[in-house]
């Protein structure tokens, strides 16, 4: 399989609060197709609080799913929870999506006082 296009949602800025990456979530191809989704989160400023990054979408089987993204710190430490004032670069994973469907790149969790910027990359794959 190799990579035929990239779709890149907005960054948002000065996030304190769960947040939606895009305002139009992604809508897959009319055929079922495979997808490698990542996010990047910068935490600016932590006192407290600890979320995930959740990647939302439809199985080609046509079962919802909710995929936790998987996050490097900057000392390398692989995980999910975001509880630091640190980058965390997002680690590709692999989705297949139903034709038609969308996928949606969100962070959730408990925001009581950090300041965060937050991505993601959408890459489509030739099937």
């Amino acid at each position: 399989m190799g990579i035929i296009d990239t779709e890149e949602a907005c960054r948002l800025v000065g996030r304190t609060a769960a947040a939606t990456i895009s305002t139009a979530a992604y809508v897959a191809s009319t055929g079922d197709t495979s997808y490698e989704v990542s996010a990047n989160v910068l935490v600016t400023t932590y006192s407290s609080g600890t979320f995930t990054v959740t990647c939302s979408y439809t199985d080609d089987s046509g079962t919802s799913r909710t995929l936790t993204l998987n996050f490097s710190n900057s000392a390398g430490t692989i995980g999910t929870a975001i509880a630091a004032a640190d980058a965390f670069t997002g680690l590709f994973q692999h989705i297949r999506c139903k034709g038609g469907t969308t996928v949606t790149i969100a962070s959730t969790g408990t925001f009581t006082s950090l300041t965060y910027n937050i991505g993601a990359s959408l890459r489509r794959l030739a099937n």
